[in-house]
Order: structure tokens, then C-alpha cells, then sequence
């Protein structure tokens, strides 16, 4: 059975130390921010945590495209603050010493979602 990502960087605490610093970045941004008003962080964060698990290569692989959009669907998320976020995780990544070919293939999965996240 081949290795996957999320093995090889160390499991759960790699990739908590990687969404944390994420939504630090992100929210020192204001026009990102406001899409988490009144949502509460450490719960966003710890789902956040299962999501780039999975897309790291964590069982179970399976997140809904109709369970995201809901998810998504009422906080109007543009392409221009998508595109950022996206930016804003490679950065994290980057922080945390993923090579490239993996921050590559981690942030495919992210981008395949686009479509589902996306709304204006």
C-alpha cells in the first residue's frame, strides 16, 4: 500500500499546525474575515482539520459536493477571495516544508471543490 501524504508529514499534528497558520493568515485579511462572522473558529478549524486530511489521502475520502455547497452556498464566496484563500494555504504549506509536488496534488483536490465553494 503506498504511503500518503498525510503519512508522510506526520498525521494530525502536521496538518493541524498547517490549517491553524492557514486561518491565522487569513483572518488578518479583512475581506476574507467577513466570510466567518459569527462562525465559530475552533469548530471551523477542527472540521478544516478532517478536510485536508482527507485531501491529503486520509480515509475516508469522500466530502459531498452537495454537503460543501451547502456549506458554502449562503456566504456568497467570490473567485477573486477563493483564488486567495488557495494562495493563502499554499503559503501555509510552504511553511510547513510540503514539497512542491505534494502542494501541488493537495491543492487539486482544494481546487476540484471550486466549482461547489464558489457562488459569485
Amino acid at each position: 500500500m503506498a504511503q500518503t501524504l498525510f503519512d508522510k508529514y506526520g498525521g494530525v499534528p502536521v496538518v493541524t499546525r498547517i490549517v491553524r497558520d492557514f486561518y491565522k493568515r487569513v483572518m488578518r485579511r479583512p475581506n476574507l474575515r467577513r466570510y466567518f462572522e459569527l462562525v465559530p473558529l475552533e469548530r471551523l478549524i477542527h472540521h478544516q482539520i478532517r478536510f485536508v486530511s482527507m485531501a491529503m489521502g486520509k480515509p475516508p475520502l469522500n466530502y459531498s459536493d452537495a454537503g460543501l455547497h451547502a456549506a458554502h452556498a449562503a456566504r456568497g464566496i467570490t473567485d477573486a477571495s477563493f483564488e486567495l484563500m488557495i494562495a493563502l494555504f499554499t503559503d501555509a504549506l510552504h511553511a510547513e516544508e510540503i514539497e512542491p509536488d505534494d502542494i501541488t496534488q493537495i491543492v487539486a483536490v482544494l481546487r476540484a471543490r471550486k466549482p461547489v465553494v464558489v457562488s459569485r
